[in-house]
């Protein structure tokens, strides 16, 4: 209740913070947080999509060097659940991946607003696991591929990844000006 002396400045004032400056930086860290919170969750949801289809890219460059390195033919299927697919080794066995098994997120094959393929795409209509060959990818022995797109969505964001003929990979994002971006 009494301060002693030696807690005073030289010019009379006390040492520290009034209650009204500590209750004034909590309401500004209040309003910063209240501003970045919902920020982050979406910066983290685009992220794992964005870091899904790199992932499917990646996996998808491998099975082709395992491809070109043995000599055989690979191929990769779409399951029915849409959150997963299938790569068949030429020994007969076979490797499930799922989807966004390292990045999260709720990640499935299709789209959510694009209606339009993209280059890659042999029949130019957004889908969920489209090859001139159906619904499988084949890993031929000297590189080639099939040619086609898988595309990927968590409801709010689409990306594809699209495969040439020569084996060349690509990501794309739906972009807000309803064109797919290189990315």
């Amino acid at each position: 209740m009494f301060k002693r002396l030696s807690q005073y400045r030289k010019d009379g004032s006390s040492r520290g913070f009034t209650l009204v400056e500590v209750m004034v930086i909590i309401i500004l860290i209040g309003i910063i947080l209240l501003f970045a919170i919902p920020n982050f969750g979406s910066i983290q949801r685009r992220a794992r999509i964005r870091a899904g289809a790199q992932e499917i890219g990646q996996d998808l460059r491998s099975i082709r060097e395992r491809a070109l390195a043995s000599g055989q033919r690979f191929y990769a299927v779409k399951d029915l659940s849409n959150k997963s697919y299938h790569v068949y080794l030429p020994d007969g066995t076979q490797q499930t991946r799922d989807l966004g098994s390292t990045t999260g997120g709720n990640l499935q094959f299709g789209t959510s607003v694009a209606g339009v393929g993209i280059p890659e795409d042999p029949d130019g209509l957004a889908g969920s696991f489209d090859f001139t060959t159906g619904d499988t990818l084949w890993f031929e022995p000297r590189g080639s591929m099939s040619r086609g797109a898988i595309y990927l969505t968590d409801g709010k964001e689409d990306y594809a990844v699209g495969v040439t003929s020569l084996g060349m990979i690509r990501v794309y994002m739906w972009g807000k000006a309803g064109t797919w971006n290189k990315f």
